[in-house]
C-alpha cells in the first residue's frame, strides 16, 4: 500500500513541473472527465497530413498552435495569431479541418518568417496600437561588455509589466509584448529583475534584451554575448529519432487537444488524451487500453516539451537548419532516409 501511494506521488510530482501540465494550470483549467459527446470534433484521423506536408508547412502549423493556444488564455492577439483569426483557427480545428498554414505564408529559405496571408487581410481586423516607441538609454559605462537589461534600465518594458491590460507592439504585427506579466505577480518584481526572468516565468524566452559596450573589442563582445546565449538557451537540438517522435507521438493533434482545453477551461485526465490519440472511445478503461501513465509522461507529454522548446520550437529549427534541404521533406521521407 505504501508503495502504491509514494508511486501516485512521484507520478504526481513529475505531472506538476511538466511543459504539458504547466500550460493547462495558467490558464486556470478544471479537472474534467469528458463525455464522447464533449470530444466528438476530434478524429486523429484527420491529421494524417501532418505527416506528408514539408516541414516549411509543418513548422508554420506548430508555430501557430503555440500562438493560437496563447489566445486561447489572453483572449487577445499573440504571435502570427490575432483574435479573428483564432477564431477562424479554433472553428477549423473544431470541425475536423485541423491544416490551418493556408491562413499564412512562410518565407521559403527560413520557414520561422511568418506572415498573414494576402487573401486574410482585409477579413481580419487589426487593431492600430500606436507607434513604435524608441528608447535612448543614458549610456553608463560599465566592466561588463555585454549585459542583460532589467526593469530599471526601460521604462516602457516596466509600463508592460505592470499593466493590468494586454500590451501590444506594432511592429510584431500586434503581439503581446514579451514582459506583458499574465503570470507573474508585479509584488515580485523588482527593479533588478531581469526580463528574461519574467519572460521564463511566462511563455518562455522570446526576446533578449542587452547592453552593449562599443569601447571593448568584437572578440570581448562576440565572447560576452556567446556566454549569455549558453545561459539563457540551454536547449539541445532533436535527434533525428527526436524529429521523428513528432510523427510516433502525435504531438500536432496533441496541441490541437491543449488548444481546446485551454479554450474551454477543461483539463482532461491523461488517460482520456492517450485514448483520443490512439483512436479509442474517451471513455475506455485503463483495463481495456492498457494506458501506462509513466510511458505516456516520458514518451508522448517528454516529446512534446522537447520539440517546443518552451513554446520556442528552437530544439527544432536549430536541428533542421544544421540539416540542409530537410525543410522541403516531410517526416515520412525523414523516416524512410538512412540513419
Amino acid at each position: 500500500m505504501k508503495d502504491e501511494i509514494k508511486d501516485t506521488n512521484v507520478a504526481r510530482d513529475t505531472e506538476e513541473k511538466s511543459y504539458y501540465h504547466q500550460v493547462l494550470s495558467r490558464a486556470k483549467c478544471e479537472k474534467y472527465n469528458a463525455s464522447q459527446e464533449d470530444v466528438d470534433w476530434f478524429d486523429i484521423k484527420n491529421y494524417q497530413f501532418t505527416n506528408r506536408i514539408p516541414f516549411k508547412e509543418l513548422i508554420c502549423e506548430l508555430i501557430a498552435r503555440v500562438d493560437s493556444a496563447n489566445v486561447a488564455y489572453t483572449e487577445g492577439s499573440y504571435g502570427i495569431v490575432s483574435a479573428s483569426i483564432f477564431d477562424k483557427i479554433y472553428s477549423d480545428i473544431i470541425t475536423g479541418h485541423p491544416t490551418i498554414n493556408n491562413y499564412f505564408v512562410y518565407d521559403h529559405d527560413d520557414p520561422r518568417i511568418i506572415s498573414l496571408a494576402n487573401k486574410m487581410e482585409e477579413e481580419v481586423e487589426i487593431s492600430d496600437s500606436g507607434e513604435l516607441k524608441f528608447i535612448t538609454l543614458d549610456q553608463v559605462r560599465s566592466n561588463i561588455p555585454v549585459r542583460e537589461l532589467n526593469i530599471s534600465d526601460i521604462h516602457d518594458c516596466y509600463h508592460a509589466t505592470s499593466s493590468t491590460e494586454i500590451i501590444t507592439v506594432p511592429i510584431y504585427a500586434n503581439t503581446s509584448h514579451p514582459c506583458y506579466t499574465g503570470f507573474l505577480k508585479k509584488e515580485d518584481i523588482t527593479n533588478e529583475t531581469t526580463l528574461t526572468t519574467i519572460q521564463s516565468k511566462n511563455h518562455g524566452i522570446e526576446q533578449l534584451y542587452l547592453s552593449v559596450d562599443l569601447s571593448f573589442s568584437e572578440a570581448q563582445l562576440i565572447t560576452a554575448f556567446e556566454k549569455i546565449l549558453a545561459e539563457l538557451r540551454p536547449h539541445k537540438k532533436l535527434t533525428r529519432r527526436k524529429i521523428l517522435d513528432i510523427k510516433l507521438h502525435k504531438i500536432l493533434p496533441l496541441m490541437d487537444l491543449i488548444i481546446w482545453q485551454v479554450k474551454e477551461k477543461k483539463r482532461l485526465p491523461l488517460r482520456q488524451i492517450f485514448n483520443l490519440l490512439e483512436g479509442l472511445p474517451v471513455e475506455c478503461s485503463d483495463s481495456i487500453t492498457g494506458f501506462d501513465w509513466s510511458k505516456f509522461n516520458k514518451g508522448v507529454l517528454r516529446t512534446l516539451e522537447k520539440v517546443l522548446g518552451q513554446g520556442t520550437l528552437l530544439p527544432l529549427l536549430d536541428a533542421l537548419d544544421d540539416k540542409t534541404g530537410h525543410y522541403d521533406i516531410s517526416l515520412d521521407e525523414l523516416q524512410d532516409k538512412a540513419p
